[in-house]
């Protein structure tokens, strides 16, 4: 038995399908999505619709938010302010509506699953250090909270009173001493240097967990990219990671 996580694909169509097929390779028999469907890329129906199929554990991301008009895109730099307004108009009501049926957080097993962050999900805070895993770390009780967002793998452990420590190993041991929480990385578009798509795989019996990096037919996304008029800038940042 083999679980993934993944998140963040942001309409990137060519990735989401590689990391599909990557988890048939790796013999995944369930999946959990944790945000961020849309926005950014020029595939947002064929991405909602994959995961939809792909998942029953479906949760939003601040981009979904903002293209479902619940949450005001003014808050977003001017790139992915153009991207919400795009996708807002692509985006077709068969593909809203299943959007609309993604939930803000859940718990499965030993994990809490969230985009952004357990304290206040919809408030879409940013954890990229101790100190705001601190925070977090009081606001979830599972074992293991995993994360999205800031599209950049990160695992925070935290053992009784101790204040946590963070580190960026491939690969976990889950320990009955310590909880953690982890940062999954990002399917469409990866911001620590590494333009593969990642995602994590966990195995239930070892309660081992590992970062998984698969390349995609990345020219082909930035070419959509630039036919469908999406800022030229979110083309050129996923050949680089950032």
């Amino acid at each position: 038995m083999t679980w993934a996580f993944f998140s963040d694909v942001h309409g990137n169509r060519e990735a989401l399908e590689a990391v599909v097929e990557d988890f048939a390779r790796q013999g995944v028999t369930r999946s959990f999505f944790l945000g961020d469907a849309v926005g950014y890329g020029a595939s947002p129906n064929e991405c909602v619709k994959i995961i939809s199929e792909l998942t029953a554990v479906r949760l939003l991301g601040n981009h979904d938010w903002a293209v479902l008009q619940r949450w005001s895109p003014d808050d977003f730099n001017e790139h992915a302010r153009a991207a919400i307004f795009w996708t807002r108009n692509a985006l077709t009501e068969e593909a809203r509506t299943v959007l609309k049926s993604f939930a803000m957080e859940q718990t499965v097993g030993d994990f809490h699953l969230v985009h952004a962050s357990p304290h206040k999900p919809d408030r879409w805070d940013y954890i990229l250090d101790p100190f705001e895993a601190e925070f977090a770390f009081n606001s979830f009780t599972k074992p293991v909270c995993l994360i999205g967002h800031t599209h950049q793998p990160l695992i925070f452990r935290k053992a009784g009173k101790a204040p946590c420590s963070v580190t960026h190993i491939d690969k976990l041991m889950l320990n009955n001493d310590a909880r953690y929480l982890v940062n999954i990385g990002s399917v469409g578009q990866p911001r620590d240097g590494d333009p593969r798509a990642c995602y994590v795989l966990y195995d239930p019996d070892t309660r081992c967990l590992r970062y998984r990096r698969v390349k995609y037919g990345l020219s082909a996304a930035q070419e959509r990219i630039r036919r469908a008029n999406l800022p030229a800038f979110l083309a050129a940042r996923l050949e680089v990671g950032r």
